[in-house]
Protein backbone atom coordinates (compact mmCIF):
# COMPACT_ATOMS: atom_id res chain seq x y z
CA UNK A 1 0.00 0.00 0.00
CA UNK A 2 3.02 2.92 1.03
CA UNK A 3 5.03 1.77 -2.02
CA UNK A 4 1.44 2.50 -4.24
CA UNK A 5 1.21 5.31 -2.62
CA UNK A 6 4.80 6.45 -3.23
CA UNK A 7 4.54 5.73 -6.72
CA UNK A 8 1.23 7.91 -7.17
CA UNK A 9 3.08 10.70 -5.35
CA UNK A 10 6.28 10.45 -7.59
CA UNK A 11 4.15 10.42 -10.53
CA UNK A 12 2.31 13.12 -9.23
CA UNK A 13 5.41 15.36 -8.65
CA UNK A 14 6.47 14.35 -12.13
CA UNK A 15 3.13 15.77 -13.89
CA UNK A 16 3.46 18.84 -11.71
CA UNK A 17 6.88 19.55 -12.27
CA UNK A 18 6.59 18.82 -15.97
CA UNK A 19 3.67 21.24 -16.20
CA UNK A 20 5.57 23.71 -14.48
CA UNK A 21 8.33 23.79 -16.97
CA UNK A 22 6.07 24.09 -19.64
CA UNK A 23 3.97 27.00 -17.96
CA UNK A 24 7.63 28.90 -17.51
CA UNK A 25 8.61 28.29 -21.01
CA UNK A 26 5.35 28.69 -22.69
CA UNK A 27 6.34 31.60 -24.56
CA UNK A 28 9.54 29.89 -25.57
CA UNK A 29 7.99 26.71 -26.99
CA UNK A 30 4.97 28.81 -28.45
CA UNK A 31 8.30 31.65 -30.33
CA UNK A 32 10.04 27.89 -31.53
CA UNK A 33 7.30 26.74 -33.25
CA UNK A 34 6.07 29.33 -35.01
CA UNK A 35 9.54 30.16 -36.28
CA UNK A 36 10.03 26.72 -37.28
CA UNK A 37 6.57 27.31 -39.03
CA UNK A 38 7.68 30.49 -40.93
CA UNK A 39 10.81 28.94 -41.91
CA UNK A 40 9.02 25.54 -43.07
CA UNK A 41 6.62 28.00 -45.14
CA UNK A 42 9.26 30.59 -46.58
CA UNK A 43 11.44 27.11 -48.01
CA UNK A 44 8.43 25.67 -49.71
CA UNK A 45 6.55 28.50 -51.27
CA UNK A 46 9.58 31.50 -50.57
CA UNK A 47 10.88 31.10 -54.25
CA UNK A 48 7.29 31.59 -55.54
CA UNK A 49 6.41 34.51 -53.13
CA UNK A 50 9.76 36.45 -54.21
CA UNK A 51 8.89 35.43 -58.62
CA UNK A 52 5.37 37.08 -57.61
CA UNK A 53 6.44 40.05 -55.67
CA UNK A 54 9.54 40.77 -57.65
CA UNK A 55 8.81 39.47 -60.90
CA UNK A 56 10.96 39.96 -63.90
CA UNK A 57 7.93 40.57 -66.27
CA UNK A 58 7.24 43.89 -64.60
CA UNK A 59 10.54 45.55 -64.57
CA UNK A 60 10.97 44.70 -68.39
CA UNK A 61 7.84 45.83 -69.06
CA UNK A 62 8.33 49.12 -67.28
CA UNK A 63 11.15 49.34 -69.47
CA UNK A 64 9.39 49.09 -72.35
CA UNK A 65 6.81 51.73 -71.19
CA UNK A 66 10.17 54.31 -70.89
CA UNK A 67 11.58 53.01 -74.21
CA UNK A 68 8.12 53.57 -75.62
CA UNK A 69 8.15 57.19 -74.37
CA UNK A 70 11.61 58.34 -75.04
CA UNK A 71 10.71 56.68 -78.91
CA UNK A 72 7.61 59.03 -78.84
CA UNK A 73 9.93 62.17 -77.19
CA UNK A 74 12.64 61.58 -80.29
CA UNK A 75 10.00 61.37 -83.15
CA UNK A 76 8.40 64.77 -81.77
CA UNK A 77 11.78 66.54 -81.70
CA UNK A 78 12.36 65.30 -84.67
CA UNK A 79 9.15 66.76 -86.39
CA UNK A 80 9.82 69.96 -84.42
CA UNK A 81 13.07 70.06 -86.37
CA UNK A 82 11.83 69.52 -89.63
CA UNK A 83 9.11 71.63 -89.13
CA UNK A 84 11.30 74.68 -87.81
CA UNK A 85 13.34 74.13 -91.14
CA UNK A 86 10.16 75.16 -92.84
Amino acid sequence: MEKTLKQNIRKNNLICSINDHFQKYKTLYTSLILSLFIIFIWNKYGKIIMEYCFHKKNITSKVKIIDKNTEVADSIQEIHKILSQM
